[in-house]
């Protein structure tokens, strides 16, 4: 169970009998790589039993996807290590800033910030500071970083707030509530609501269309759900964003 993008422990993974388990296999391919359709077999030994083979085949392309550049383009994506935190252990410097590169090598160029418990304005300062530290380390653009908490305050946003245009760091994207339309449409109503009492602060959520029909004035970043199962109008959102200056982002895992 080694995943090499998120650098994680070599753990083993049991299959129990009569039960399956899908594996994911990852494939590096050197810059150099010639196109076209490359094939071989995977080996895999249980017990005594003789290897089995299983064929694969995948192709490379005959172009290079660029880089992002600037901050005109955004790409991150949510830590799912449960194993380890994540920007938030002056401890594991080391291993974030190998993460971080490697987030950056697979086009990446910024973060979610920590999901961590709000204790205190001067413990928050603490973790923004090493988390911009080292985002600039590994020379990430100065993007906004969403922080998913539902527990914080009007006041909590405000010292944030504050923290933020005291160090001039990336923007702090309050998102309170993850897909509202899964019955957190309520909750999502009455924080956002709280949230924006705040001048000077950007909310972030993931919606479907039908949330922003409803409670859409009080979210500035709208991380669409594309899916069969949530109204996506693409035309109409676009209007929309361009109209209230909203940004649009999506979301999938398609």
């Amino acid at each position: 169970a080694k995943i090499p993008e998120l650098l994680d422990d070599n753990r083993p993974l049991f299959v129990g009998e009569s039960s399956s388990q899908q594996f994911y296999v990852m494939v590096d391919v050197p810059e150099d790589a010639a196109p076209g359709l490359y094939t071989g077999n995977i080996s895999i030994q249980c017990g005594e039993t003789k290897n089995a083979l299983f064929p694969v085949e995948f192709t490379v392309h005959p172009f290079v996807l660029p880089a992002l550049e600037g901050t005109r383009q955004y790409a991150a994506m949510y830590n799912a290590d449960r194993h380890h935190p994540f920007l938030s252990d002056p401890g594991l410097r080391e291993f974030d800033l190998a993460r971080l590169l490697d987030l950056k090598r697979h086009n990446m160029n910024s973060v979610l910030f920590p999901t961590v418990p709000y204790k205190s304005k001067k413990d928050f300062e603490v973790l923004y500071q090493q988390v911009n530290e080292l985002l600039d380390s590994a020379a990430y653009p100065k993007l906004p970083m969403p922080y998913h908490n539902g527990n914080l305050t009007v006041q909590d946003i405000t010292d944030i707030r504050d923290i933020v245009r005291k160090h001039d760091g990336r923007e702090i994207l309050f998102y309170p509530v993850d897909e509202p339309h899964f019955n957190k449409r309520d909750l999502a109503i009455r924080l956002y609501a709280e949230a924006r009492q705040v001048p000077g602060i950007r909310t972030y959520c993931t919606v479907s269309q039908d949330d922003i029909d409803i409670f859409g004035e009080n979210i500035d970043f709208r991380t669409y759900m594309i899916t069969g199962y949530a109204k996506f109008e693409p035309d109409r959102i676009r209007e929309e964003c361009a109209r209230d200056k909203k940004i649009f982002w999506w979301y999938t895992n398609a």
